[in-house]
């Protein structure tokens, strides 16, 4: 006799393992097999995915008063799946875009960082990173240069990148605050 099971099945054909199904419990049957059919089977995702795509989806599906099907057939989530991308960008595409809508502020921090941080490194030898997350207040600048005067250029547009306020808009995004006039690429 055949298991009918959607689960059952994809354990047994070692599609997914018990790992999966720990992190599936988690939700009801209709988000369990949703995101089974939709999710973890399609994208091939890993447990550890799984469990952060979980914990994702739950929390907006609570937060947005939505199910989670609801979450994954509308914009922009339902977008990702729109493309011919492969298995790997898709998946990446979708854990971004979830990651944007669990945590909104959070990206819109991020991306404030990174509108400052693309106009400071525009020509290049220049790389600035955050902290993992945000978390902590230390920045970390490199430079790449092949000559004393191409570091001594470097080192210059970094000091003017201080002097018009750039580096300390960096600084004060880690603190979690966006300041209110508006930074565009230029």
């Amino acid at each position: 006799m055949e298991n009918t099971d959607p689960i059952e099945r994809a354990l047994e054909k070692s599609v997914i393992n018990r790992r999966h199904v720990g992190f599936l419990n988690l939700l009801s049957i209709d988000d369990q097999f949703t995101v089974l059919s939709r999710l973890i089977v399609p994208l091939k995702m890993n447990a550890n995915t799984t469990r952060d795509v979980v914990k994702m989806l739950d929390e907006v599906s609570r937060r947005d008063g939505v199910s989670i099907d609801t979450l994954l057939s509308t914009p922009p989530l339902a977008d990702v799946f729109a493309g011919d991308a492969a298995v790997r960008k898709r998946r990446d595409d979708f854990i971004h875009t979830l990651r944007r809508l669990r945590y909104p502020e959070f990206s819109r921090i991020e991306d404030a960082f990174n509108i400052i941080v693309n106009k400071i490194k525009a020509d290049g030898g220049i790389n600035i990173k955050a902290p993992r997350n945000f978390e902590g207040n230390k920045i970390t600048f490199s430079l790449t240069a092949k000559s004393p005067g191409e570091l001594a250029a470097l080192l210059g547009r970094l000091r003017a990148a201080v002097d018009a306020g750039d580096i300390g808009k960096l600084f004060t995004l880690l603190s979690g605050v966006i300041s209110e006039e508006r930074d565009t690429a230029e």
